[in-house]
């Protein structure tokens, strides 16, 4: 590897050194798989608690990491089978993507995320959501002044210090371009499936990417360096447990060293003053869903979609210019446009609860719907995550067209 950074530019060194790699055979995927890991090593942690349980309020992740690490008998911190999760050459896939197909123009009324426009926008208190549970119970979130909850994230997306630059790939990246951004992310989603990240954290890390791109020049070469460093700083935030520097390392092919990733981590938490609550589109969609979800036939179904769609949503760079909440409403609008094309998707109640018309989401549903529909897409990490059969396949689910009256208000 020698000081070679470039992304996609791999060395074959083993790692950890008592593992053997598998060269992958012509026509496989690039993916280098670690076999015969260490297996009898002492455990580095005598003294560690029995394995818990632990549950997380979205259904679509998967099992806790924390539980899953302590389960393992082998005291090999990289776990006993971990694969590299090889980004290619960016060069070469830059040249095989296509542009970006999204022309959205700035939005009018809702779309812009000002403060003077959040302010114009007031939600009702007193209302309350009743969103049904199993045997009718409510979930006391929804309760207790719901819409103030809702109100709060909107004023504090709101801040310039939680929203990237909309242009910064113009204004400020001189060796980027729209397309590396797109291939890093759906790299980061690969690489969280495989540390069993949560989602959460997955939105976390983009928008630091984001907010740090938005005002620091950073070449194309340590632009993974930077994905590193954000997804282990979203981890540590989010996570019960998060990976190891060592095994966020080793997934890069060890193109990154461990000292590198710690100094950058230190770097991105300092420029962000250690602000990384940020709301994300997951925040949000977490509380629309169980709006939307009320009294829905196919309830998992619909919430699967739309977490499918909000995934999808962190490739495009051009829906930077939509607050998350905006994005949000887009996806369930989405989402429940698949489900029941033949039925308006936007309700009085998601409506007053969002404090989005169907006017004012207009630009934004159209830019998820061609994202969706874009089955060529050269970046399929999330597809192929949302093909599996724990989220029901939900990628190969789609709308060939969104009627236009949906938008009327």
């Amino acid at each position: 590897m020698g000081g070679n950074r470039r992304m996609g530019s791999w060395g074959r060194a083993a790692f950890p050194p008592a593992a053997t790699c598998t060269k992958p055979a012509p026509g496989q995927s690039s993916v280098v798989r670690l076999v015969n890991a260490r297996q009898h090593a002492p455990s580095p942690h005598p003294s560690a608690a029995p394995m818990i349980s632990l549950t997380m309020s979205d259904r679509e992740n998967r099992p806790p990491r924390g539980g899953v690490k302590r389960a393992q008998p082998s005291g090999d911190p990289r776990g006993a089978k971990r694969r590299r999760v090889v980004l290619g050459e960016i060069e070469g896939n830059v040249a095989a993507t296509q542009p970006s197909s999204l022309e959205i123009g700035s939005i009018s009324g809702g779309g812009g995320g000002n403060e003077d426009w959040a302010k114009e926008n007031r939600f009702t208190e007193s209302r309350k959501v009743g969103v049904g549970g199993e045997n009718g119970r409510v979930d006391s979130m929804m309760c207790v002044r719901p819409c103030r909850i809702y109100q709060h994230l909107r004023s504090f997306e709101v801040r310039e210090s939680m929203r990237p630059l909309p242009d910064y790939m113009e204004k400020v990246q001189k060796d980027l371009k729209p397309e590396m951004r797109m291939i890093l992310v759906d790299w980061l989603v690969e690489v969280a499936e495989e540390c069993r990240l949560s989602a959460d954290a997955i939105f976390l890390a983009v928008n630091y990417v984001d907010r740090f791109l938005s005002r620091n020049v950073v070449s194309r070469n340590k632009l993974q360096l930077l994905g590193v460093s954000c997804i282990l700083a979203a981890s540590r935030y989010e996570e019960t447990v998060p990976p190891y520097v060592e095994e966020l390392c080793f997934m890069t092919d060890n193109s990154c060293t461990t000292d590198e990733v710690l100094k950058l981590e230190q770097e991105v938490v300092k420029f962000l003053n250690q602000e990384l609550n940020a709301p994300t589109t997951k925040t949000f969609l977490r509380i629309l869903s169980k709006v939307s979800l009320n009294n829905e036939q196919n309830s998992s179904l619909l919430e699967l979609t739309g977490y499918y769609l909000a995934e999808l949503s962190l490739l495009e760079y051009q829906l930077l210019r939509f607050p998350p909440s905006l994005i949000a409403a887009s996806v369930v609008f989405v989402a429940r446009c698949v489900m029941a094309p033949y039925q308006h998707p936007w309700t009085m109640e998601l409506q007053q609860y969002s404090g989005y018309r169907p006017s004012e989401m207009k630009e934004c549903v159209l830019g998820i719907h061609k994202l969706q529909l874009s089955k060529g897409h050269p970046c399929h990490a999330i597809r192929e995550k949302f093909m599996q059969r724990k989220f029901k396949r939900v990628a190969q689910m789609s709308l060939a067209d969104i009627p236009v009256q949906y938008f009327n208000n």
